[in-house]
């Protein structure tokens, strides 16, 4: 977050995504794990933003994310441990960050690659991934002998911008099309206006079940369709391919789809079963669990 060489060094500028990602607070905490793990992170909405829970084996994280120009850091403490599955193991942090972006990701001899490049709130959980892209790029441009690298350093430039706004664009999503409507952060959230970038996605999604993916773009249409079904909002018309299907084709299609999944369900075995049929292979193998 300090961006000692790309910020405070070199001094490039920050381009900040406040006005559509609310959210500039999390507090987090440890708690014992109260119940047997679930196999998926849980996430629930609140007033002023959202709180996680991710079941570890022998623990379990807590956070909260949340806007400070809607909600003080001690309601945001209290709202957290007020909902702790278990005992709390230790104190709440709360962490401040921005939402946003470095105007430019390589500026002279410095790549920022990480938090230093920027930031997008963790409701998809992009940090990782992106650090991962952004090696890549890496990869793909660093010359090898020195020279005039403006070339190299444009084109880097670019990716990590569109990246970074197509994720930005997943994220205010999920908040636009929210209807809850029951406090000032959630009316907000809908009434916004969003980037262009968006809008042209969402409308070629309305006006015909159209995705497009581009390069450098981390999510993938089944996600853009969770969200768009998640909130009910369909297309206007759908692909001609699709319409000719007969009906009652679709149907058993989508039915024996249905028998295959609960049939899959049916046979796997408890999420707490498999770790410790995963700890026991471990052990056996002398590796850590």
């Amino acid at each position: 977050f300090n961006a000692l060489l790309i910020g405070k060094a070199l001094g490039v500028g920050y381009k900040d995504y406040s006005d559509w990602l609310f959210c500039d607070r999390a507090v987090a905490v440890q708690s014992a794990r109260a119940a047997a793990p679930r196999p998926l992170t849980e996430v629930s909405a609140q007033k002023a933003g959202w709180r996680w829970h991710i079941p570890l084996q022998h623990r379990s994280g807590n956070g909260h994310v949340f806007s400070s120009a809607h909600m003080s850091d001690d309601e945001a403490v209290a709202t957290l441990m007020a909902q702790l599955p278990g005992a709390a193991a230790g104190e709440p942090r709360v962490i401040r960050f921005r939402p946003g972006r470095r105007e430019q990701a390589w500026a002279k001899n410095c790549i920022a690659i990480g938090l230093a490049s920027g930031f997008l709130e963790p409701l998809e959980s992009t940090s990782i991934a992106l650090i991962q892209t952004g090696i890549e790029r890496v990869r793909q441009l660093l010359p090898a002998t020195t020279g005039d690298w403006r070339a190299l350093r444009d084109e880097h430039n670019d990716m990590a911008r569109r990246e970074m706004e197509r994720t930005r664009d997943f994220l205010i999503l999920h908040y636009k099309l929210n209807r809850r409507g029951d406090t000032d952060f959630w009316r907000q959230a809908a009434a916004m206006d969003v980037p262009d970038t968006l809008a042209r996605k969402t409308a070629l999604y309305r006006q015909r079940g159209h995705f497009v993916r581009y390069r450098w773009e981390m999510f993938h249409p089944v996600s853009w369709l969770a969200i768009y079904a998640g909130f009910d909002v369909w297309p206007e018309t759908v692909d001609p391919a699709a319409a000719n299907i007969p009906e009652a084709q679709m149907r058993d299609i989508f039915t024996r789809l249905r028998a295959r999944i609960a049939a899959s369900v049916e046979r796997a075995q408890p999420h707490a079963a498999f770790l410790d049929y995963c700890r026991r292979i471990a052990e056996k193998q002398h590796v850590p669990a």
